[in-house]
């Protein structure tokens, strides 16, 4: 992604326009289709095991199961812990309202979200699938947890909930491993090597 692309609100503001409340809850945030591949059911299983913790929930995205996600919501009373917030474009511009995203997916390539994420500084919880491993290194830039496992989605959420001063080394440690492996100017030079004839 090239860095002047990356555009992201402050804060502050991006907290405003999520309409996250003003408590001391720990803002957790995804950005993602409602399809049964992002694994969102499994995430509402870990909010549900922690509903003592101060959290909030927002999810940003639109997709076929977002009627039925609502309901269930709804019904299990978690709509003071979970909000759905609808397509937003250009909806990572708000990424740093979050203190953790989270990616609990079943499947997935090289997710740009969570590159989004690394390079805004926000500390990544993700399933352990496709390319995601090459992004987060386990408890090194942030946390990978078991696919389709709601336990162990719930248990690092619940680290990093506890431990903002853990939080803010794998926000550190991640946007350091964006710029460094995954800036467009990184990811342009290894390309041109792989076609330039070795000496």
């Amino acid at each position: 992604i090239p860095e002047s692309e990356l555009k992201y609100s402050s804060k502050a503001k991006a907290e405003e326009q999520l309409n996250f409340s003003q408590t001391q809850n720990t803002r957790l945030g995804t950005i993602a289709e409602f399809t049964k591949n992002k694994g969102l059911d499994f995430l509402l299983d870990a909010i549900n095991t922690l509903r003592s913790q101060k959290l909030e929930l927002a999810i940003i995205g639109d997709g076929e199961e977002k009627e039925r996600i609502e309901q269930r919501i709804k019904d299990e009373k978690l709509k003071e812990k979970v909000k759905t917030c609808g397509f937003i474009p250009h909806a990572a511009k708000h990424i740093k309202a979050f203190d953790v995203f989270v990616l609990p997916s079943l499947k997935e390539g090289l997710p740009y979200t969570i590159l989004e994420a690394m390079n805004a500084g926000v500390p990544v919880v993700a399933s352990s699938v496709g390319g995601i491993p090459d992004l987060i290194e386990h408890e090194k830039t942030g946390l990978l947890t078991i696919p389709t496992n709601s336990n162990s989605i719930a248990e690092a959420l619940k680290k990093m909930i506890e431990n903002k001063k853990q939080r803010n080394k794998f926000a550190r440690a991640s946007k350091a491993r964006a710029l460094e492996k995954f800036s467009f100017g990184s990811m342009l030079k290894k390309t041109i090597g792989l076609y330039q004839p070795q000496s």
